[in-house]
């Protein structure tokens, strides 16, 4: 299946006759096979937004997470102009902080929307997990002069995470 998948993501949008069984893996309960199908449903881009869409409020979070890295293969490829305002949607009525910031960090690494991303990039650096500060961090940094606004907050979560990684108490 994995060569598979590699085979219809070549094709793109070509691969749109596929969509209907994609459709089926991409909701099925194998999580490699739905995330081949999550890929090759970006790849084909605009004719599989129809499954993408409703999935971004899917009850189940590893469903909603993984129609965000659809689009986020979507707009890697050709089709960034078609996936930014369902990225901005996804921001500002989100089901949830983590699709809100997760969204916020994709409009980031492709240097969109600027005034709309980056408070919720710098709410997510002070209130989420380690790993996901940085995706924040990193993602502001796409924002070089509103960064440096957040310099300070930037500069306590890498002092913290060092301290953290090594095992040196806060003072």
């Amino acid at each position: 299946h994995h060569y598979a998948g590699n085979g219809l993501r070549a094709l793109g949008p070509q691969a749109e006759p596929a969509i209907p069984a994609l459709k089926g893996h991409f909701f099925g309960e194998n999580d490699i096979r739905a995330d081949i199908a999550a890929k090759v449903l970006g790849e084909i881009g605009p004719p599989a937004f129809p499954v993408l869409q409703p999935a971004l409020t899917n009850a189940i979070t590893e469903v909603r997470l993984r129609a965000l890295m659809a689009f986020a293969v979507g707009a890697s490829t050709n089709h960034a102009d078609r996936v930014v305002p369902i990225l901005k949607e996804v921001v500002v009525n989100g089901p949830d902080d983590w699709m809100k910031l997760y969204a916020a960090v994709l409009l980031a690494k492709l240097g969109r929307e600027e005034a709309l991303t980056v408070p919720v990039l710098v709410e997510g650096m002070q209130r989420h997990i380690n790993d996901t500060r940085a995706e924040a961090i990193h993602a502001l940094l796409r924002f070089p002069a509103r960064a440096r606004e957040h310099i300070g907050i930037i500069r306590q979560l890498a002092q913290d995470r060092i301290r953290e990684a090594i095992g040196v108490p806060e003072k």
